[in-house]
């Protein structure tokens, strides 16, 4: 249900927005997280639109990078410093790429903020992923296109960069 009601948001957003196209904001983010009980990081971008002085929404999307859930495969080093990588389940020599404990997944994001000062943004927002996850988010103008920033909640943290172009 919560999704659908996120759908609804933005899908009036975009429609009272589509007016100002002007005032809209490409942007990118860069940041460590806590989410899906993983460290990772997102690398993600959105679209800021502003509503009126100092409100604005942004939809975004973004990659969460993360270790995987390898636990079939493993490197093993017998012939002298040229490790190959194992199927654990046969001991079969497998493809090298199959030992990587990297991951992705997409996620979702939609968050309205507030400026409280030239500086210092305050906000909610909601993660979309395997979980939804609601938080708070605070942001700092390092520089004119720049700013740092901290999310918070329940299940999902995370602190970083956003470029704004």
């Amino acid at each position: 249900m919560l999704k659908k009601e996120c759908l609804l948001v933005v899908l009036l957003a975009a429609m009272i927005g589509g007016t100002r196209s002007a005032s809209a904001q490409l942007g990118a983010e860069l940041n460590a997280a806590h989410s899906e009980e993983r460290w990772g990081s997102e690398i993600g971008i959105g679209y800021a639109i502003r509503f009126f002085r100092g409100f604005r929404i942004t939809p975004g999307i973004g990659l969460f990078l993360h270790s995987g859930n390898n636990n079939s495969n493993y490197y093993e080093d017998n012939n002298g410093g040229d490790p190959r990588c194992r199927d654990s389940s046969n001991g079969r020599y497998a493809d090298t790429n199959l030992c990587s404990n990297l991951a992705a997944s997409i996620y979702g994001k939609f968050e309205a903020g507030y400026s409280v000062s030239k500086k210092v943004r305050l906000g909610a927002g909601v993660r979309l992923a395997g979980t939804t996850d609601l938080y708070g988010t605070i942001d700092y103008a390092a520089e004119k296109k720049s700013r740092f920033y901290a999310n918070g909640g329940p299940a999902y943290y995370a602190f970083g960069v956003r470029f704004g172009f």
